[in-house]
């Protein structure tokens, strides 16, 4: 006869393997009738947008959004600058993923590049890194035990183990409206041609049945000023988003954010003033832990026949860390003799690497120079950066620039970065925890045939380990021994 045990459980989201993927994209636009054919490209920035998701059964549809705005000279020398822009969609093939399911995805565009296909039309190559969580509905034990009507003579050793559970997985659209006062004339753009979007210092704090999630967005403006040089604008922005839970228990709150569009505006005050009227919209992904004591049979048997148990494995989470790493790369490069000025970078983070000693990334710059006859023109420089060693079983999430330095002097490029990594660790345990007892009822003891006390040497059993091998009770034993020796009395039950 099989006895099982009941099971408590709890409902909770089940996190499958994160899926990291790398891949490449292409687009290419015409020079506007009204502007001169186009000599050469010298500079582009892009950026990458969540448009939206679409899970179906084991699978799961992101749309986004890629655009370029990419420098060029004219055959007069003029500069000028276009946008170029496509939609994409990605779909994955995810195990165990229903409808109802939450897939959250964080895009990063990891590589740029332009090319003049001919005089009126260009093309740029995307690559773009992607990393999909996806969480489907499921049960976490929180205890198992005997039925109500198991025979008193079966007994169980349990045990209990604190567990980290997900309790809550949460998305939220949101929008962020600011009016950016722009400064003085020849060091801001006349007209926006990129923007780059970045969330930092994101936290999520709850509050009674609600979370509260604050953070600062960072924009950055380019585009050509005046006198036709491209100038760059940085700004932070403020925000914070209140989300209803499902209930008001205690937990850790992972957050993290995608931009989906941007709406910036040119606006002008009473005293010819400029300012921007910046509309940006996104997703917040939360996910809420909460920590749980989980109580579990390790062992049973039957003091009145034979029994066999039954075990299954099981994997709990014990912890969830998430960190950020800051690596730094300083270094002086070699610049042509015929420079003159330096005008803007655009950097570009390479694949990461690290090992037991340090973790590393590569830094890949576009410099936009002006050459000693008047001339615009692209050097393309590299940069190492590096920062203490991750450990053996961190996952990286997402890595990011915080800040870049570059100036020239004496024919020299001086270039320093700071980058930040972002990255998980998780804490499981593996246990072996009991499901059943397989009775043999045919192959049941005579409790008369047996000795109603034994004299036993202990050494070094455990009394659990006694009281089954004896045909007794954890409870009897330490009754009988209320200060446990070298010798046992072992009474059957």
């Amino acid at each position: 006869m099989k006895m099982k045990l009941t099971q408590t459980e709890a409902p909770v989201w089940v996190e499958a393997e994160p899926i990291v993927k790398r891949e490449q994209y292409s687009a290419e636009a015409v020079i506007p009738d009204s502007r001169e054919d186009a000599k050469c490209l010298v500079w582009a920035q892009g950026g990458v947008l969540l448009k939206g998701k679409e899970p179906t059964e084991h699978s799961c549809s992101f749309a986004g959004e890629l655009w370029a705005s990419v420098l060029y000279l004219t055959e007069s020398g003029k500069t000028e600058t276009l946008r170029i822009g496509r939609a994409f969609e990605m779909r994955l093939e995810l195990e165990n993923v229903e409808t109802e399911a939450l897939p959250q995805i964080s895009w990063q565009l990891s590589a740029l590049e332009g090319r003049l296909l001919n005089p009126r039309k260009i093309g740029v190559s995307f690559e773009v890194q992607t990393v999909i969580e996806s969480f489907c509905k499921g049960k976490a034990l929180l205890d198992s035990a005997l039925a109500a009507d198991a025979p008193a003579q079966i007994h169980l050793r349990r045990e209990s183990r604190e567990t980290l559970i997900l309790r809550q997985v949460r998305e939220k659209t949101f929008t962020v409206r600011e009016r950016l006062s722009m400064g003085e004339e020849d060091q801001t753009p006349r007209s926006i041609a990129g923007e780059r979007l970045r969330f930092v210092e994101l936290s999520g704090e709850r509050l009674g049945p609600r979370c509260i999630v604050k953070g600062e967005l960072e924009l950055q403006i380019w585009g050509l000023n005046a006198t036709e040089l491209p100038v760059t604008c940085s700004f932070r922005i403020p925000f914070s988003q209140l989300l209803d839970l499902d209930d008001e228990g205690e937990g850790d709150i992972l957050v993290q954010a995608e931009p989906s569009s941007v709406y910036l505006e040119w606006m002008e005050g009473m005293a010819g003033e400029r300012s921007l009227d910046a509309e940006i919209h996104g997703v917040l992904q939360l996910r809420i832990y909460q920590k749980q004591d989980m109580c579990y049979a390790s062992d049973g048997y039957c003091s009145r026949m034979h029994s066999e148990p039954l075990m299954e494995d099981r994997t709990i989470l014990r912890s969830l860390k998430r960190e950020r790493l800051l690596l730094r790369g300083e270094e002086s490069l070699s610049m042509p003799e015929d420079l003159q000025t330096l005008l803007a970078a655009e950097p570009f983070l390479g694949p990461l690497t690290w090992d037991r000693e340090k973790t590393e990334l590569t830094l890949s710059l576009d410099l936009l120079v002006r050459r000693v006859d008047g001339s615009l023109d692209t050097l393309h420089r590299s940069l190492r950066l590096e920062g203490d060693a991750l450990p053996a079983a961190a996952r990286p999430i997402r890595q990011e620039i915080v800040s870049y330095d570059f100036r020239t002097e004496n024919g020299k490029l001086n270039l320093s970065c700071r980058a930040e990594l972002l990255w998980e660790l998780e804490e499981t345990e593996k246990l072996e925890t009991l499901s059943a007892l397989e009775l043999d009822e045919e192959d049941a003891w005579d409790p008369s045939a047996m000795p109603a006390l034994s004299l036993v040497i202990n050494r070094g059993e455990t009394l659990w380990d006694l009281a089954k091998a004896y045909h007794s009770s954890l409870e009897l034993i330490e009754a009988c021994n209320p200060e446990p020796g070298e010798i046992l009395l072992i009474p059957a039950e």
